[in-house]
C-alpha cells in the first residue's frame, strides 16, 4: 500500500508552497494576506492552528488580476482553477505542488490535485443598499448551488437534496465561471465593503471593511514571514470573534480530510504490479 503523508509531513510541503508565493509577491511588489484559520494561526500561535490542515491566502481585486497575469507556473508549482480544469468545481483558485497526488473525502475527485494554498480574492459589493440587498441574494444562491456540485456525497435534508438534483441539471464549468462573472461585477469601481469568493454561507462572517486592507504587515508565520493586512484585528473579529479564545477540545480537529501521496511512489508501485 502506498505511504501517505501525515500532516505534520501536509503541512511542511504547504508551507514551502507559501513560501514561494511569498517569494513571487515580494518580487513583484503583490500584497496579500494571510486569510481565515491560517490569519488567526499567524497571531495566535504564530503559524498552523494546531489541528489545522492548510493555508489560505486573499489579495484586493487590484492584486489579484495583477497576480494572475503575471504568475507562470513556478517549477513544482501550478495554478489549478476552473480555467484549466473542466472538474474543478471552486469559484477561486489553488496552487498545487505537482510532484504529488492529493484528494479530499468531503469534495469530488479532481485528476491534478496536489498539496495545495487556496488563494481568494475579495469582491467589492455595492454601496447602495437596494443594489447590494439583491447582489447578496444572489450570491447566496449560486454559492449553495456550488457547493452542491462540489460534494461527493448525498446530501441530506429536502432542501439539500433539491440543490443536489439541480445541480446535476447544470454545466458545472459554466455555472462557476457565470459566478465568478458575477462576483466581479463591482470590481473596476471599488466601494466600502467587501466579500471574499471563500465557498461560506456565513454572509456576516465574510463581508470586511475595505480600509482594513488597505496596507499589509509582516508576521510571523511558522520559519517565515509572511503579509497580513493591516487591519487584522478587525477582519479576525469579525471572521472569529473573541479569537485569541481557544475552541473547547472537541472542536479542535481538522476539517479538510486531504490525503496526499508522492507520485513517484504510486509509478513505483504501478511498475511493480
Amino acid at each position: 500500500m502506498n505511504k501517505e503523508l501525515t500532516i505534520d509531513e501536509y503541512k511542511e510541503i504547504i508551507l514551502e508552497n507559501l513560501k514561494n508565493f511569498d517569494k513571487f509577491c515580494r518580487k513583484n511588489n503583490i500584497k496579500y494576506s494571510l486569510y481565515g484559520g491560517t490569519q488567526l494561526g499567524s497571531i495566535r500561535h504564530g503559524g498552523f492552528i494546531p489541528w489545522d490542515d492548510d493555508i489560505d491566502v486573499v489579495l484586493m481585486p487590484e492584486e489579484y488580476e495583477k497576480f494572475i497575469k503575471l504568475y507562470k507556473n513556478e517549477g513544482i508549482y501550478k495554478i489549478i482553477s476552473y480555467e484549466s480544469n473542466k472538474d474543478y468545481y471552486h469559484p477561486f483558485i489553488k496552487i498545487i505542488d505537482t510532484r504529488l497526488y492529493a484528494y479530499e473525502d468531503n469534495t469530488k475527485p479532481i485528476d491534478e490535485l496536489g498539496p495545495y494554498i487556496d488563494i481568494f480574492r475579495f469582491n467589492y459589493i455595492p454601496n447602495n443598499k437596494i443594489k447590494r440587498k439583491f447582489y447578496l441574494l444572489k450570491y447566496i444562491i449560486m454559492l449553495k448551488i456550488i457547493i452542491g456540485l462540489s460534494k461527493n456525497e448525498p446530501e441530506k435534508g429536502v432542501i439539500r437534496k433539491l440543490r443536489t438534483k439541480i445541480s446535476k441539471r447544470i454545466n458545472a464549468n459554466q455555472f462557476i465561471r457565470k459566478f465568478d462573472l458575477f462576483l466581479r461585477k463591482y470590481n473596476k469601481r471599488p466601494t466600502d465593503e467587501m466579500i471574499c469568493n471563500y465557498m461560506s454561507l456565513s454572509i456576516k462572517n465574510n463581508i470586511q471593511k475595505v480600509y482594513n486592507f488597505k496596507n499589509v504587515n509582516d508576521v510571523k508565520f511558522e520559519d517565515m514571514i509572511a503579509m497580513n493586512a493591516n487591519g487584522t484585528d478587525a477582519m479576525l473579529k469579525v471572521n472569529f470573534g473573541d479569537y485569541m479564545q481557544l475552541p473547547p477540545k472537541e472542536k479542535q480537529v481538522g476539517h479538510h480530510y486531504i490525503h496526499a501521496y508522492w507520485k513517484d511512489d504510486l509509478k513505483k508501485k504501478g511498475k511493480q504490479r
